[in-house]
Parts: C-alpha cells; structure tokens; sequence
C-alpha cells in the first residue's frame, strides 16, 4: 500500500513540475551551441577573435556541423514553446476577449516563422549561400522581435486578470532591447561594410571600419541573448502547465485491418 501510494506521489510531483523544461532547455542549448563554435573557430583560426557574429562562428566545417545540428534542435524547443505559450492563452484567456486571442494567434504564426529562420541559418551557411543565410537571419531576429513585441502587449492586455505587472515591463524592456540591437546590428553591418570589402570572417583592429564592425556584431549577440531571455519569462508560467497524452486502441490485434471492425460496427450506426 505504502509502495503504490509513494508512486502515485511521484507521478503527481512529475506532473506538477510542468514544462518549464522547454524554454529553458532552448536557452541553455543555444548558449551552449554558441560558446562552443566560437571556441572552436577561433581555436582553428576560422575567425578572429575579435567578437565575430554568431554566423561566422558557424561558417566553416568542423564548428558548421555542431552549429547545424544544435541549431536544428533549438528551432524544434522554440516552436514547442511558442506553442505551450499559444495554447496556454488560448485556454486561460475568455473566449470574448476577441483581441487577446487574434494577437495570440498572428504573434503564434509569426513565432513559426521565426523558428523556421533559425533552421535555415543554421543549415544555410553564409559562406556557401549567403542571401539565404540572411533571409534566415531576418526570419529569427526581424520577426522574431515583432513576436517579442507582440506577446507583451498580450502580457499587459492579460493584466491584472491573468498575469501580474512584473512579467509584463520584463517582457516589455527586453522586446524594446531587442528591437533597439536589430536596427544597430544591420545600420552597423551597413556602415561596416561599405569599408571593408576583404575576407569578413578576419577582421583586424587597424582595419577600417573596424569599429562599426564591433558595434555590429556586439550588438547581434546582445540582441541573441535578449530574444532568449524573452524565453526566460516564460518557465514561471510553464511550470502550472502540463501535457496529458491519451492513446485509442482501434484493434484487438495488429495485424488486423480498420476496415474489418468498421464493417462489424456499422449495422449498430444504421
């Protein structure tokens, strides 16, 4: 008795730890893929180590492979965290309130697509398809931004009936953040490269058009880590959130056929 009544302790106590796993597990991996190709692009002289972009780091093969690889799974994490987020509205929210869930929904569809640039970045280097690579990169952190910036005004439109006000100036001072690094990221980029015409992957201090090259990239890898902790705000929620899988057995054997049991049934449907 005491043996079933410890594991059906446990289960609730899985249940409830909810699934706050998603968007933490997509920070970390993605911190994770980042650090690790740029130790590796500078140990392999691929880049110098003078702040490259988070691309370049994932330019050359070995590091394009780990970059590939890892980005393909965080597109996965964030798309099922975009959806967890989605339906969680879509559940909490009244169904009369018509604006919240039209926001939700257009904010949900932009998230798509800003997940499906991460895979495309990530598998279109800029050294083999470059304006590929920058469509991709547009997708994450152009549109990507636009859902940061949508879910706040969720976040405050949900206040104070279904969230408090910190989450909402969190969610707010980092899409502000994010839009603020996206336009100096590509002004910079701009500026930069109307300098510079040699190899992009080896910049040098004495270069010209060094400095509106830093500005760029430290601005990419502020804005990155910006539009991760977005994600951040969301493991609070996630962990009164979980997911109940129910299967349907239509068979008693499995090699049998669906059709054989929807002609026994059908005398009883006429």
């Amino acid at each position: 008795m005491n043996k079933k009544k410890s594991l059906q302790d446990q289960k609730l106590t899985m249940c409830l730890m909810g699934l706050e796993i998603l968007p933490l597990s997509l920070v970390v991996l993605s911190l994770v893929t980042f650090i690790t190709t740029y130790i590796i692009a500078v140990e392999q002289k691929h880049v110098t180590p003078y702040l490259p972009y988070i691309s370049d780091t994932g330019a050359k093969s070995p590091e394009s492979c780990i970059f590939g690889q890892m980005l393909n799974i965080s597109t996965m994490l964030a798309f099922a965290t975009m959806y967890v987020r989605y339906k969680l509205i879509e559940t909490m929210v009244n169904v009369d309130n018509t604006r919240i869930h039209l926001l939700n929904k257009i904010s949900f569809a932009l998230g798509i697509i800003a997940a499906f640039g991460m895979s495309v970045v990530g598998n279109f280097q800029e050294s083999n398809v470059l304006i590929v690579h920058l469509i991709g990169a547009l997708m994450v952190f152009g549109i990507g931004t636009l859902y940061a910036i949508l879910q706040s005004v969720v976040s405050y439109k949900m206040y104070p009936l279904y969230n408090g006000v910190l989450v909402c100036r969190a969610r707010a001072v980092i899409s502000c953040l994010s839009s603020t690094c996206f336009v100096t990221t590509f002004a910079a980029a701009a500026v930069a490269g109307k300098k510079y015409k040699d190899d992009p992957l080896h910049w040098q201090p004495d270069m010209e058009g060094f400095t509106a090259h830093i500005i760029s990239t430290a601005a990419e890898w502020l804005l990155a880590i910006s539009f991760l902790s977005f994600f951040i705000t969301y493991i609070k929620d996630f962990r009164k959130v979980g997911i109940d899988i129910s299967g349907r057995v239509s068979v008693s054997h499995l090699d049998d056929s669906m059709s054989d049991y929807l002609n026994e049934r059908s005398p009883l449907l006429r």
